[in-house]
């Protein structure tokens, strides 16, 4: 069989910043596991120190979930208007904002609101991660 040549080859430029691109959101995905699981390892602990209960601690890992939901289906919009660098930074800022406020938190309600912001910065990096790797 002959071989296509109708496939440009990819310059070396190009194929470094498709690598460093592909090693970034590697590396997002990475640390969103284990910030998405952290709360229930140091349940425990924070449990103890705020003095919730089992129904409080439910509150608080489910509190994550719901917004992360619905921000899988905005951040795919939001990626289609403004693009996906643009974003990536925005929720990389809510998602650091978040991770910062959730060892500030003296009450339940604070855990709380530490996990939806949470989840309304990391539900939509996977799709605008995606489009980021299709772009």
């Amino acid at each position: 069989m002959a071989a296509n040549t109708n496939i440009a080859p990819m310059p070396a430029k190009a194929l470094s910043a498709s690598a460093i691109v592909l090693f970034l959101i590697c590396l997002l995905y990475g640390i969103a596991y284990i910030d998405r699981n952290n709360v229930s390892t140091v349940a425990p602990i924070f449990e103890r120190d705020l003095h919730l209960s089992n129904t409080q601690i439910g509150f608080v890992c489910s509190a994550f979930a719901y917004p992360y939901l619905i921000f899988q289906i905005i951040g795919g919009w939001v990626s289609d208007r403004f693009g996906a660098r643009i974003g990536l930074i925005v929720c990389g800022v809510i998602w650091a904002s978040a991770t910062l406020l959730t060892g500030t938190v003296s009450s339940l309600a604070a855990v709380l609101f530490s996990r939806v912001l949470l989840g309304l910065g990391e539900g939509a990096t996977f799709p605008m991660s995606t489009r980021a790797m299709g772009d």
